[in-house]
């Protein structure tokens, strides 16, 4: 990921994209799957944000290379999973926006904004 990172710092979207791919790629199932242990919780945690970072990574790159359209149901369906994920939130109005949907891009960031104004008591950031 760091290297798609900086791939797309310079610009280079479709390697970023390519690279945020190959990242997601290499997981296999989830970190220390089946194990229970308190010792485990914070790497649990860690993990999954790692994932996720990844995801949102991938179709950042895919949603810039104009690739939006395609990629709304799984945004949806990840904005389900993880309501209070902003970038996710982001980055679903983002494609619905480029999709030619400005209405469903702004109820959804009204559905985000009372979000986290029920569980946080905060707005959405910049």
């Amino acid at each position: 990921m760091a290297q798609a990172l900086a791939a797309r710092a310079t610009g280079e979207l479709r390697r970023a994209t390519e690279l945020a791919r190959q990242a997601e790629e290499l997981w296999r199932g989830e970190f220390a799957e089946g194990l229970h242990a308190p010792c485990l919780a914070a790497q649990l945690l860690r993990w999954a944000e790692k994932r996720l970072t990844v995801l949102e990574g991938r179709l950042a790159g895919q949603i810039d290379l104009g690739h939006f359209f395609e990629y709304v149901h799984e945004l949806v369906r990840l904005v389900v999973a993880h309501p209070l994920r902003e970038r996710l939130c982001e980055l679903l109005m983002l494609a619905l926006y480029r999709a030619g949907r400005p209405a469903d891009a702004l109820t959804a960031y009204d559905a985000v904004r009372q979000r986290l104004a029920e569980a946080l008591g905060s707005d959405p950031g910049p």
